[in-house]
């Protein structure tokens, strides 16, 4: 990732939870913020709506405003949601993270909806392999 002309290092996991390909923006593309393509698993539901909804799918693009969401499940246009995304880098080279986002359904398609992001957090991600290593290094 490049940040004002820097190199950041980052680690991705051995597993494959997700993957980035940058091979730069797409010319013909027309909207302000660029699109890349992605292949990340995301689970989401609804913050506003009655009856609410939930379900999963994958991201294969997104921006800084937006994501594409691949999903069988059944969404309202209009609707408010929180995304929980798997990040497919680490903290630290180690600890797993998810970014979770909000924003509203733009755009339904049989198979696929698009999504804003108005907010977004990082936020780590607890597992027991994580809670071992916490318990082994305060028993030292």
């Amino acid at each position: 990732m490049l940040e004002h002309g820097f190199a950041r290092r980052v680690s991705v996991p051995k597993e494959n939870h997700g993957t980035i390909i940058f091979n730069g923006p797409n010319p013909a593309e027309r909207r302000l913020a660029a699109r890349y393509p992605l292949e990340l698993r995301v689970r989401f539901r609804s913050l506003s709506q009655t009856p609410p909804f939930s379900g999963a799918g994958r991201i294969v693009n997104g921006s800084r405003g937006g994501v594409l969401v691949v999903s069988q499940d059944t969404i309202r246009i209009d609707a408010r949601v929180e995304m929980t995304i798997e990040w497919p880098f680490q903290l630290d080279a180690r600890i797993p993270l998810q970014l979770i986002a909000s924003g509203r359904i733009v755009r339904c398609g049989a198979s696929d909806f698009a999504a804003t992001i108005e907010r977004y957090e990082f936020r780590t991600v607890r597992t027991s392999t994580l809670t071992a290593d916490l318990f082994a290094t305060r028993g030292s």
